[in-house]
């Protein structure tokens, strides 16, 4: 095959990979201060209904609702809830009372990070990973935590004494939880061909 018939089939399966893509993705709108989703069409898929909403990514997308409060000279936005919403529109709390999580991204390789509320003045928040089912597969144990790529995901682990930082470390673990690179490093990336950035010794 000649470079020439080469360029014209890769542009081929670019432009039939871009519309299969779209075809298959929903894109945000804004009506006032409510968010929803549109089709690659433009037509209007899940109504406009949340405060704050995310894109999709493994057929589900974080999303806050609420209300909206308006006064004289403010406008204020109350979430009520928080949690994904499926491409069908069907919304699943990750909130709950003295229970749940109060933060969370998005699904990466089957995970999505989600963070546990901090319970008292001097208690962290911490981080951990539930699965496409909400059910939580890797326990809240760290102070900060990357999405999962090729397998790994970053964690932060900082300890601390009161207002004193004593240790803050940075390692990577799998899919199941296990700590498969020890926190070590002062900085830490995702994974991308095998490689992740690192700060180590500055």
């Amino acid at each position: 095959m000649n470079k020439k018939n080469f360029l014209f089939y890769a542009a081929i399966t670019l432009i039939f990979n871009s519309i299969i893509f779209s075809q298959n993705n929903y894109f945000l709108i804004r009506s006032g201060e409510m968010w929803g989703y549109i089709d690659y069409k433009g037509k209007i898929v899940i109504q406009p209904q949340f405060l704050q909403a995310s894109g999709f990514s493994e057929g589900f997308a974080f999303v806050k609702t609420g209300t909206l409060e308006k006064g004289k000279t403010y406008r204020h936005l109350v979430v009520n809830d928080k949690g994904y919403v499926n491409t069908k529109g069907v919304f699943h709390s990750i909130t709950g009372f003295l229970s749940g999580y109060d933060e969370a991204g998005l699904f990466h390789e089957g995970r999505a990070r989600v963070r546990l509320p901090g319970k008292g003045f001097f208690t962290n928040t911490k981080w951990g990973f539930i699965d496409t089912s909400f059910n939580e597969v890797i326990e809240p144990d760290y102070f900060a935590v990357g999405d999962f790529s090729e397998g790994l995901a970053w964690v932060e682990i900082k300890d601390r004494f009161l207002f004193i930082i004593l240790s803050d470390t940075y390692g990577y673990i799998n899919q199941n939880g296990r700590m498969v690179i020890p926190c070590q490093f002062q900085n830490a990336g995702n994974f991308c061909e095998g490689l992740a950035n690192i700060t180590l010794d500055n």
